[in-house]
């Protein structure tokens, strides 16, 4: 059903449909909500070639591999007390995020900024990752929308505004900068690529129409890396054994002389069963970004209506006895020797969706999971926490229920972090 709707019928189901709170919290559709037309494909393929392209992702590892040596350090290596991963890894991820496009760590950002604390761009990416988390019943039954009966229309208009003028003073320090340039100026990084497509099209820019951008790009980089390099190392520490044998085998090929670098990833196949296995059986987004037809069609034996929502279940599909051996078990071994990836190909395992609409993050979001990972199972042997539990928290994405907590102590010279 998955391959019908996302191959065969991959045009047909392209559309989307915007739910009420991220319409109320951008005035402009971000990428991942916009209609396929000309200007959301002008979007992309900035974004494919400027952001995402191979090329520009190899020019990021050395910002990558710096802000993962921060968070190394960060962590307790005497083991005297536990760190919070998800946080860590927040910080860590939203760093990176921020760097790419802006050419400043996230901080540098909030620091600059005349907001009072709580419009931090952190704190409001987190809550409007929650609020769109809700199940809305607006969305569904739409004449019972003038109550707000939930209150999120008007949580999504409060944050919405905070979340503008955080947007508006970055943006406006960076016009401003480029008017001090002049003409002589370069486009340096992704913001300028995108300010100067925009006046280009719009000499009066509405900074609503970059804001969703850059929203799509913080929010996508930041919790969906967290979530999943959490979920392989709760794995791993309750599977000693698994972990001790992708320990094994980054020893032996990178040693302990150096960091893991990207180019490794493709020399230590256990670990790359690791990520597999961890995106099968815990998947970020369970049910993908639904799509929704355009005409009506038929698929298999079901009449399905124009305008319909599709969700591809893709936690059920990673959970069906049919389709895995021994489905609710954590093995990497099963994808050993397999020609089995995670780019959407196979329709068995689909953490980033396929078709048009593939998550147009995919290799930033595996590059910066592999270097993230690696490099904590390389740098630190963690200690099984007997109190560690596996319960999962839904919602549009799908983290562990309750934090995971660290115990570490340290496998490689301090050096190596500094």
């Amino acid at each position: 059903m998955a391959k019908n709707i996302l191959q065969k019928q991959d045009q047909n189901f392209a559309s989307r449909s915007l739910p009420v709170v991220q319409r109320v919290l951008h005035k402009y559709p971000s990428i991942a909500l916009s209609q396929p037309d000309p200007a959301w494909t002008s979007i992309r393929q900035i974004c494919a070639t400027q952001l995402f392209a191979p090329t520009k992702i190899k020019s990021f590892q050395p910002i990558i591999l710096e802000e993962v040596r921060s968070m190394l350090r960060s962590i307790d290596a005497e083991g005297k007390q536990k760190s919070c991963a998800r946080s860590k890894l927040h910080a860590a991820f939203s760093n990176i995020i921020s760097m790419m496009p802006l050419g400043k760590k996230l901080q540098m950002n909030e620091s600059n900024s005349t907001a009072n604390a709580s419009s931090h761009l952190t704190s409001l990416l987190v809550e409007s990752i929650e609020l769109s988390s809700i199940f809305y019943i607006s969305d569904w039954v739409p004449w019972l929308a003038w109550m707000d009966l939930q209150g999120c229309e008007r949580k999504s208009k409060v944050l919405g505004g905070k979340l503008q003028k955080v947007w508006t003073e970055i943006i406006d320090e960076r016009r401003q900068y480029r008017n001090i340039v002049g003409p002589e100026r370069k486009d340096t990084d992704f913001l300028d690529i995108l300010i100067s497509a925009f006046e280009a099209q719009d000499p009066l820019l509405e900074y609503e129409k970059i804001t969703p951008i850059l929203y799509d790009i913080f929010a996508g980089g930041t919790d969906t890396s967290s979530i999943t390099v959490e979920w392989a190392l709760a794995e791993l520490i309750s599977h000693p054994s698994k972990m001790k044998r992708v320990q094994d085998e980054i020893d032996e090929v990178v040693g302990n002389s150096r960091l893991v670098e990207q180019d490794d990833v493709q020399n230590i196949p256990y670990f790359q069963a690791v990520i597999k296995e961890t995106m099968r059986l815990h998947p970020v987004i369970p049910f993908l970004v639904p799509r929704m037809a355009k005409q009506e069609c038929r698929i298999e034996d079901f009449d399905i209506p124009a305008n319909a929502l599709t969700f591809i279940n893709v936690w059920a599909i990673g959970g069906d006895e049919n389709v895995w051996e021994n489905p609710l078990d954590f093995s990497p071994e099963r994808f050993l020797g397999s020609d089995f990836d995670i780019r959407g190909r196979h329709f068995e395992l689909l953490p980033f969706g396929s078709g048009r609409r593939v998550c147009p993050g995919m290799l930033l979001g595996i590059t910066n999971v592999n270097l993230m990972l690696a490099c904590l199972l390389q740098a630190f042997h963690f200690e099984p926490d007997e109190r560690l539990d596996k319960i999962e928290k839904f919602g549009f994405v799908m983290a562990l229920a309750n934090p995971l907590l660290l115990k570490a102590s340290r496998r490689i010279p301090i050096h190596l972090l500094e």
